[in-house]
C-alpha cells in the first residue's frame, strides 16, 4: 500500500507553493521589471548608435541640420500613452497582490487546519522556518540569475532591426 504524505508534507508544500509564487511575482513586479527596463533601453541605444553612425557615411550635412532641426520641433513629446501604460501596470499590480494575498491567506488556513486535525504532530515554527529557509536560498539564486545573466542578456538583433528599418524607408521613399 503506498504511504500517504504526512500532515508536514502537505502542509510544507502548500506554504512554499503560496510563499514562493507569491515572492516570484512580487519579485517580477519589482527587480525584474527593473532589470528588464535597463536591458530594454541598453539594447535601444546599441541599435540607434549603431544605426546612426552607419548612416554618417550616407547622410549630408544639410540633412544632419535638417534633423537636428526636425528634433528641436518634437521636444514636446505626447506622454499620455505612457500615462496609460503606467495605469494598467499599476492595476495588474493591484491585481497581483490580492491574488497573492489571497494564496498566502489560503495556505496558512491549509496549514493551521491540516495542524489542528493531525493532533498538533508537528512543530509550526519549524515548518515555517524551512519554508522561510528554503525561500531565502531561492531569492539568492534569483536575484544573482537576474543580475549575472538576464541584465547581461543581447534579446534584439541590431542587424534585424537596422534591415527593417532601411527596408521601411525604402518603402516609404518608393511611395512619394
Amino acid at each position: 500500500m503506498a504511504k500517504l504524505i504526512s500532515p508536514h508534507g502537505i502542509s510544507l508544500i502548500a506554504l512554499n507553493v503560496a510563499l514562493f509564487g507569491t515572492f516570484i511575482g512580487i519579485f517580477f513586479f519589482t527587480f525584474g521589471s527593473y532589470i528588464e527596463k535597463l536591458v530594454l533601453k541598453r539594447e535601444i541605444k546599441l541599435i540607434l548608435d549603431g544605426f546612426v553612425g552607419d548612416l554618417k557615411a550616407f547622410v549630408s550635412d544639410d540633412t544632419w541640420n535638417k534633423i537636428h532641426t526636425f528634433d528641436n520641433k518634437i521636444a514636446d513629446v505626447d506622454t499620455s500613452g505612457d500615462k496609460a501604460v503606467l495605469e494598467s501596470n499599476k492595476a495588474l499590480l493591484s491585481k497581483a497582490l490580492f491574488i497573492f494575498g489571497i494564496m498566502l491567506i489560503v495556505a496558512v488556513l491549509l496549514v493551521l487546519i491540516t495542524w489542528y486535525l493531525s493532533g498538533k504532530s508537528f512543530s509550526l515554527q519549524r515548518l515555517f522556518g524551512e519554508s522561510f529557509g528554503l525561500l531565502l536560498f531561492v531569492a539568492v539564486v534569483e536575484l544573482l540569475f537576474y543580475w549575472l545573466v538576464a541584465a547581461n542578456y543581447r534579446t534584439v538583433d541590431a542587424n534585424f532591426v537596422k534591415e527593417n528599418i532601411i527596408k521601411n524607408a525604402k518603402i516609404y521613399a518608393n511611395s512619394k
